[in-house]
């Protein structure tokens, strides 16, 4: 309804608004029984309080002469002269003006005064709802959007719809245009089906659509249906270092635009995807799901960004009354290392890292001058690894926690926002991480040390790119894990990260080696 414009009043049941019955005084014959009350019956359905029903203000605002005020639960509702009123008389009875105290009559008007005025101004949502047509549904088709879709997380979500016996259509937002993103996407999802679990056809699910978050540009038709039940926003900048205003564009403004994108779609439940680092520089105590404070500052832009986006999911859905499901992930790792092309997690990148700097060394090694047949002795590499030597690190499987959110998500059924850790319960210790190294890179010596003065080059690119490991394992913080435990039902805990799991999670694929041809 335009603003500033007036419904027309329903139609009461009893004396209509403005008209009242002549004042009657009974006769001493009359009999002093009340007499009895007569129906009242709900006014049809209203978009809005009828004319003369309105909120008044609780501390005395003004009303229309010979009405009443009720206290319905929801604020103060004035409702007209005559609605409540018995038959002869001009008052009503227990509502305003003439008191009754504690007798069955007053609260018998009262109750029925409170009844009324509430009809009015909030109808029933059974009795007065607006008919549907038995086939209208049939035209919505429920789908689920999904940003981030080539990423490490959301790669392995959608791997996961595609695998369950569903037909749900899939949009999927992306920077490239659409045969390229599918493309991307094929690749990505292919890689990952390693025990066959995409259903058939299950790709024609997929509608891919060009978007870009950062951006300023319209959003492609189609990007919001009437029948768009979830949107995960899974896209992030996950850069550590370097400049931080494209991490602030994507993180913070992108999260922004998926905001407005939601806001065509009254319904759809919003699953915002986070950090568990949000938390920043606070070092000690037990971190709550519910927590969300900057006091502490951070270490990085990412942490920043990540915080400032949460943050305004959170007034966001407080402000429009919406489901919001906040996921925070720690450290994701996999024990499948992916090949060119595809997003690795933190811990590859650094082994590849590593692995670059020995094949550098034994190159320049093997070409230097030596006599025929003299074999290459050559010491190992001392890599120090930057941390507390009793540090330790929150990892958590990629494929536990895919499962884990979707569970969480479906267990969530606001409005509201219910924000979940996806972490692991035990910490693993930095020193087992330093053994995995190691053993996957002969030649190569860790020492794990709080402080470097002196790096080489390997040293201070794993300063500059992997910081955080100093930042993070020096942290003996704990994560509430309430809301995961109770949202996941039976889903089991994920299994210790131990040395075999480290070892092929750090391991490198061949040069050359993609994800068409693994």
């Amino acid at each position: 309804m335009p603003p500033g414009s007036r419904q027309e009043a329903p139609t009461m049941a009893m004396a209509a608004p403005g008209s009242r019955p002549a004042p009657s005084r009974p006769s001493a014959s009359t009999s002093t029984a009340l007499p009895s009350r007569p129906p009242v019956s709900r006014p049809p359905a209203a978009v809005g309080p009828p004319a003369g029903v309105r909120a008044a203000d609780r501390r005395g605002g003004r009303r229309p002469a010979g009405s009443c005020h009720v206290f319905t639960g929801k604020g103060q509702l004035s409702a007209p002269a005559g609605a409540f009123t018995r038959p002869g008389e001009t008052t009503p009875r227990g509502v305003a003006g003439r008191p009754v105290g504690n007798s069955y009559a007053g609260r018998e008007y009262r109750n029925q005064a409170r009844l009324a005025v509430r009809s009015a101004a909030f109808p029933h949502p059974l009795e007065n709802r607006v008919p549907v047509r038995p086939d209208c549904r049939k035209d919505v088709t429920m789908s689920v959007l999904i940003t981030g879709a080539t990423g490490f997380v959301g790669s392995r979500l959608l791997h996961h719809l595609l695998s369950q016996d569903d037909d749900t259509p899939v949009i999927v937002l992306g920077r490239d245009a659409p045969e390229v993103l599918l493309d991307r996407i094929r690749t990505a999802v292919g890689w990952l089906d390693v025990n066959g679990t995409v259903r058939p056809g299950a790709f024609g699910r997929l509608r891919c659509l060009r978007a870009d978050l950062a951006g300023r540009g319209p959003f492609p038709d189609g990007a919001a249906p009437a029948g768009l039940t979830a949107v995960w926003h899974c896209a992030a900048a996950t850069t550590l270092h370097g400049d931080p205003v494209p991490v602030h564009r994507v993180n913070v403004i992108g999260t922004r635009r998926v905001l407005e994108l939601a806001d065509r779609v009254p319904a759809a439940h919003l699953v915002h995807v986070s950090t568990a680092y949000v938390a920043g520089r606070r070092a000690h105590g037990v971190i709550r799901e519910t927590d969300l404070c900057d006091a502490a500052g951070f270490h990085n832009a990412y942490e920043q960004s990540k915080f400032t986006a949460e943050r305004m999911v959170l007034r966001w859905a407080r402000d429009a009354r919406r489901t919001v499901t906040v996921l925070r992930p720690s450290v994701l790792v996999d024990d499948r290392p992916a090949p060119e092309g595809l997003p690795p997690h933190p811990f590859a990148v650094l082994s590849r890292s590593v692995r670059a700097t020995l094949d550098e060394r034994a190159a320049r090694a093997s070409a230097a001058a030596r006599p025929p047949g003299t074999a290459l002795s050559q010491g190992a590499l001392r890599f120090r690894l930057p941390g507390p030597p009793d540090g330790s690190l929150n990892l958590v499987q990629a494929d536990w926690s895919v499962r884990a959110m979707v569970r969480a998500v479906a267990a969530h059924r606001g409005p509201g926002v219910l924000t979940v850790h996806v972490t692991h319960p035990d910490n693993t210790p930095v020193r087992a991480i330093a053994r995995a190294f190691e053993a996957v890179h002969p030649g190569l010596s860790v020492e794990i040390t709080p402080r470097i003065d002196d790096p080489t080059r390997l040293e201070a690119a794993v300063l500059g790119d992997f910081g955080f490991m100093t930042a993070y394992s020096a942290q003996h913080r704990a994560y509430d894990r309430t809301h995961l435990l109770a949202c996941t039902g039976d889903l089991p805990d994920p299994r210790p990260l131990d040395g075999a799991y480290l070892e092929r999670a750090l391991a490198v694929p061949p040069p050359g080696r993609t994800a068409a041809g693994s």
